[in-house]
């Protein structure tokens, strides 16, 4: 079929079925709008193609090199891009479903709003590719690459980052659902307003990176370096920081209910108003730091360091301080057990009239 007789076909509403276009050059080709089903495009040239609200079933796109193609609003079912070429590409607003991009070279590629959905990228290149408000529901990114890649408001659900480095790649209000990012080197990097959830984030190093309104909502966070970030309202609600390195950590307002601190290092660290409630603080070193108007209530200060802190109208309502050292500390300053507090929560209303605990 040559490439008339294809542009022909497609502007009669025609669908392409079962076709072999392998090999072949359609740079430049206008396809927009078409249907094609099973067509094989192996080792095509692609260059520039439009592509634009195009619809794509099973077809085989191994090594075609898409370089600078136009895919918005097209859409693609089990594609396969092993190798492929789409650099410079515009896949903004395209969809992509159980698509193979394994060793696909998707460097400076615009995928703006994009949708990947099951996608395998094992291998791919996505250096300097615009990912801002793409989504990728359980994709596969073993071995990917990401230098300087751009994900701002990107939301990467459920998956598999093995082998993956993150280093270069700006990430900024971003939503990151279970994924494992272990040891992963984040220091001196603008992490803030990202969502980290459910994340295996252990032994990360994160010194000196800006965690502003950055969530870890029940993260394992278990040896993580975070000496030095600026984590102002920071969320670590329920998560792991056992063992973690937060000397001289800014954590101003920070929330930190039910979080697991034992023998965490938050000496020096600035902790204004944080919230550490139900916090497991066995053995936290807080020497030097400020914890001025923060919420320790029913935390666990078991054979915790608060040498020299600053706990000015600090609340340590119902706390656990067995063998605490307070030594140099305003803990004088700070807010002790509220009676009235205590009251309200061992308050429990009384059985109703009828009730079978009173039926006798």
């Amino acid at each position: 079929m040559t490439r008339e007789e294809l542009v022909k076909l497609i502007k009669a509403g025609e669908i392409i079925d079962e076709v072999d276009l392998s090999n072949a050059d359609l740079s430049g080709a206008d396809l927009s709008g078409g249907i094609f089903n099973k067509v094989n495009f192996s080792l095509a040239n692609l260059q520039r193609v439009n592509l634009q609200e195009s619809n794509f079933i099973e077809c085989n796109f191994s090594e075609t090199d898409f370089s600078s193609a136009v895919f918005k609003d097209a859409n693609f079912i089990s594609p396969e891009y092993s190798g492929a070429k789409l650099v410079d590409a515009a896949l903004a607003e395209s969809n992509h479903l159980q698509g193979k991009f394994n060793n696909a070279n998707l460097t400076r590629a615009n995928c703006y709003q994009t949708n990947f959905v099951d996608a395998d990228m094992s291998g791919a290149n996505l250096s300097e590719a615009n990912l801002n408000y793409t989504n990728f529901l359980q994709a596969n990114f073993t071995n990917a690459i990401f230098t300087k890649a751009n994900l701002e408001k990107t939301n990467v659900i459920n998956p598999i980052l093995e082998g993956v480095n993150l280093r270069d790649a700006h990430i900024k209000q971003c939503v990151f659902q279970g994924p494992i990012l272990a040891g992963q080197n984040f220091s001196g990097m603008d992490l803030s307003l990202t969502q980290f959830r459910e994340a295996d984030m252990s032994g990360c190093d994160f010194s000196h990176a800006d965690l502003t309104q950055t969530s870890f909502n029940d993260a394992n966070l278990m040896q993580a370096n975070f000496e030095s970030v600026i984590g102002n309202l920071a969320i670590f609600y329920g998560s792991n920081l056992t063992e973690a390195k937060m000397h001289n950590a800014i954590l101003e307002q920070a929330t930190m209910n039910e979080a697991d601190l034992t023998d965490a290092d938050l000496s020096g660290a600035r902790m204004n108003k944080v919230q550490l409630g139900e916090a497991n603080c066995t053995r936290t070193n807080f020497n030097g730091a400020d914890l001025s108007f923060a919420d320790l209530s029913h935390a666990n200060l078991e054979n915790a360091d608060f040498s020299n802190t600053q706990l000015f109208k600090t609340k340590l309502h119902a706390i656990l301080d067995i063998n605490t050292l307070w030594n140099g500390s305003t803990k004088a300053l700070a807010l002790g057990m509220d009676k009235k507090r205590i009251k309200a929560e061992q308050w429990k209303p009384r059985p109703r009239t009828g009730d079978s605990t009173n039926a006798r």
